[in-house]
């Protein structure tokens, strides 16, 4: 395409006339053209057609193009407004963060990273039908994780007994530690009986959080010979994903 150009002294009228036409024709359509202009001036304008209409400018150090307007050919631009708008294709945010997200409260709003962390997930393992002391994997980590509750519920109801009772205890295998202060019996038939079809909590310790791969599991001790859990007897675990 034709730059724009200047006069020199010893162009002819006619030469002149031409020169002038061709600048005032650049400035009319923004240089429009495929290729780039070849004698470009910083704060220079080009509308490059090889791939839609994109306005560009040129910098201050006059090294470079930089893109003004994506599409001059659509409202806007081709550029999002900052009161809003609707996008016609993916955004790359080349491992860039989106921050000052709000919480999102429908089924197509973005989620922000504080619910993902508040949201909870759910594990449970059937203990069945025990009459001795039995021991069952409740879960493996899937990473860090806090524990938020667990509990057990019972088919039917386990009578009380000062001497015939249940110990439930829910522990961290790979490191070593019961994930409770004291083994469980206050709701046991150590104490108040446990109550059939409802959870009752096994008073986890909030302060114990596993690792990525810990295993988790929960023993069933009996003092004595109490009554054996129901068949469908399951402990359920409720925990959030730390990291």
């Amino acid at each position: 395409m034709a730059d724009i150009t200047t006069i020199n002294s010893s162009d002819t009228l006619a030469a002149s006339r031409s020169t002038i036409n061709t600048n005032f024709a650049n400035l009319q359509n923004l240089c429009r053209s495929a290729t780039a202009p070849a004698s470009p001036v910083a704060g220079m304008l080009w509308l490059d057609i090889s791939s839609g209409n994109v306005l560009k400018i040129r910098n201050a150090a006059n090294s470079a193009w930089v893109t003004l307007l994506a599409n001059t050919e659509t409202s806007g631009g081709g550029s999002l407004p900052l009161t809003g708008g609707t996008m016609s294709g993916a955004i790359a945010m080349g491992t860039q963060q989106i921050t000052g997200l709000a919480a999102g409260t429908a089924s197509t709003h973005a989620v922000n990273k504080s619910q993902v962390d508040a949201r909870e997930h759910v594990v449970s393992v059937t203990i069945g039908a025990v009459s001795a002391t039995a021991t069952k994997l409740l879960t493996v980590a899937p990473a860090g994780m806090s524990i938020v509750q667990a509990y057990i519920v019972n088919a039917s109801t386990i009578s009380t007994s000062a001497t015939n009772y249940w110990s439930i205890q829910v522990a961290n295998q790979t490191q070593g530690f019961n994930m409770a202060s004291t083994a469980f019996t206050t709701n046991s038939t150590g104490g108040s009986a446990i109550t059939a079809n409802t959870a009752t909590s096994l008073l986890l310790n909030q302060n114990l959080s596993p690792t990525a791969l810990d295993v988790i599991n929960v023993t069933l001790t009996a003092t004595g010979s109490p009554t054996a859990t129901g068949s469908d007897a399951i402990v359920v675990l409720r925990y959030k994903i730390t990291t």
